[in-house]
């Protein structure tokens, strides 16, 4: 093979692979940052950071690319790219961590998906979170349907907002492989 026909099968894998890289990164981000515990948020990684361990990933942080990122997204701009997508999780998770008692010390309580590509839970009553799981499976979700607690679930990632009780799962992930639902209890 020629570098260029190398170069072709690997780009060809690499956009095969998008979908699931993209879920994966995601999940494992709300993961880190809504389940049991308290998080180990390392600075910088709230875009995709493909650096090794130490010492590479010890350099520079820019925090006004960071900070433009945010603020855009902030401001309602639709994220452009996976680094964006990412840092919209991380902050609006630790934002709605720091609101909620329930990413604190809420029971957790695994929802019912019925699918082997999706989990989810609900912590305290209020907070919810919903990821895909093994993405590259997964080839559209047909009416597969994931029971909500009672109540109006707010998607804090999107604005989406779903009545609780069975929600179509391609509704929920129309936008994101992934989401962040919360409820009002006053």
């Amino acid at each position: 093979m020629t570098d260029a026909a190398i170069a072709t099968v690997v780009e060809d894998w690499l956009a095969d692979l998008e979908p699931s890289v993209r879920a994966t990164t995601l999940a494992t981000k709300l993961l880190q940052l809504t389940l049991p515990g308290i998080p180990d948020v390392y600075q910088g990684t709230d875009l995709v950071d493909l650096s090794l361990v130490d010492p590479d990933n010890r350099r520079p942080i820019d925090y006004a690319e960071r900070g433009a990122r945010l603020q855009a997204l902030d401001a309602g701009e639709h994220p452009r790219d996976l680094h964006d997508e990412k840092l919209l999780v991380t902050s609006r998770a630790l934002r709605l961590r720091h609101r909620r008692t329930a990413l604190e010390s809420g029971d957790y309580q695994p929802l019912d998906t019925g699918s082997p590509h999706l989990l989810g839970f609900v912590r305290g009553s209020s907070v919810a979170t919903v990821v895909t799981r093994w993405a590259d499976g997964v080839h559209g979700w047909d009416d597969e349907r994931l029971t909500l607690p009672d109540g109006t679930w707010h998607d804090v990632l999107t604005g989406a907002v779903h009545a609780g009780g069975p929600v179509l799962v391609r509704d929920l992930l129309a936008t994101l492989p992934v989401t962040l639902l919360h409820k009002d209890t006053t």
